[in-house]
């Protein structure tokens, strides 16, 4: 199987495509049928130096659902400097499932340590940017 430099160390994925130096996007489509109508895709916010093997799992696991993944990984320094660090993560996760919005009926969110800090950063940036948020926020899946 094809590896994927991915934040310093090795994905097993070969459908695996780093969108920046904290994001990279699994294509999944090879598990669902093209006829399938509902697309969901994991956002999954890792820990801190979270290493690849352990994240691969995550990424397997989903993929035998059909979903789609993207990893956001957040670094020490980004987390003391947050306005050049956490507060860019959030803006690219933003533009990226903004862009693919219409690719998709659900998104799921999977959140580890200080990676539920930086989802928190992604609602934050919602807020201040209204256009994603209204193409964002109703693909949003929880239980009450």
């Amino acid at each position: 199987m094809q590896t994927t430099n991915l934040f310093h160390f090795r994905l097993q994925a070969s459908s695996a495509k780093p969108i920046s130096d904290n994001l990279t996007f699994v294509d999944n489509s090879k598990g669902r049928s093209s006829d399938e109508q509902s697309r969901t895709l994991v956002l999954i916010f890792s820990w801190m130096l979270a290493k690849g093997q352990h994240l691969d799992k995550f990424a397997q696991f989903y993929g035998k659902y059909g979903y789609d993944v993207l990893l956001i990984r957040t670094l020490p320094m980004q987390l003391v400097f947050p306005k050049n660090g956490t507060m860019q993560n959030a803006k690219q996760v933003v533009q990226f499932v903004a862009n693919r919005s219409a690719d998709y009926s659900n998104i799921l969110v999977h959140g580890f340590s200080v990676g539920a800090y930086q989802f928190g950063e992604v609602l934050v940036q919602m807020t201040q940017d209204k256009a994603a948020a209204a193409k964002m926020a109703p693909l949003f899946r929880g239980t009450s």
